[in-house]
């Protein structure tokens, strides 16, 4: 019986090739549409799952695009009950790196020490508790680190960011996941005054746009 109606269909497409040809073209490209949103649809919902304190992370966003966030006390909000570690946070874009002859651009992220327990960064080298007490320390992903000095050994290092100050390689971060919102291939101290001055000369906007915040709890309220 089965056989007969499998015939019977095969010999209608047979007969009725364009209208077989836009079904079949119509299926093919629902399933494409269906698998692509699908997979969209689960990267998204899969942003920063990875976190251990995922439910106690918080972020004060500036909107001012002409005014910084930097005149907000992060010792008077750490003052707040509940409230863990805070850190500013500013994500810079590419800036070159420039060691003698050689210049490659890298994604620039300002953040400070605490920000690496926030957001878990797993370091390969250094010390993430203290990797910013000289302002010239500069961090950079295992991956740049390679790509930038090949086989050589990249702590202590010296290089130089936006043609300006030279700055130091004092450790070595695993490369962020994929589906962490944040994405940076290095780590300046946000107290490098002279070259958050060198990148606002080359256009870049330097206002610290960002602090996270990470309660001891969940469900905490910042209003209060």
């Amino acid at each position: 019986m089965l056989k007969n109606y499998l015939k019977t269909a095969f010999r209608n497409y047979l007969k009725n090739k364009t209208t077989t040809l836009i079904t079949i073209g119509g299926f093919a490209l629902s399933l494409a549409v269906t698998v692509i949103l699908s997979s969209y649809i689960l990267e998204e919902l899969s942003v920063n799952k990875q976190l251990p304190n995922l439910d106690n992370i918080y972020q004060v966003v500036n909107s001012n695009n002409d005014a910084g966030i930097e005149e907000v006390d992060k010792d008077i909000i750490k003052q707040i009950p509940g409230i863990d570690k805070v850190s500013y946070y500013s994500n810079f874009g590419d800036l070159p790196f420039n060691q003698a002859n050689k210049t490659m651009p890298c994604k620039v992220v300002f953040c400070e020490e605490e920000f690496f327990d926030i957001f878990s960064v797993k370091f390969l080298a250094g010390n993430p508790a203290n990797i910013f007490e000289n302002r010239s320390n500069v961090v950079l992903s295992k991956s740049f680190a390679e790509k930038f000095f090949g086989n050589e050994n990249p702590l202590g290092q010296t290089i130089k960011i936006s043609h300006n100050k030279e700055f130091v390689v004092a450790g070595i971060f695993e490369d962020l996941p994929n589906n962490l919102s944040i994405k940076c291939d290095a780590f300046c101290n946000t107290q490098s005054r002279v070259l958050r001055q060198s990148a606002s000369y080359d256009g870049v906007n330097l206002i610290f746009s960002r602090i996270f915040i990470q309660s001891l709890h969940s469900n905490y309220d910042l209003t209060k």
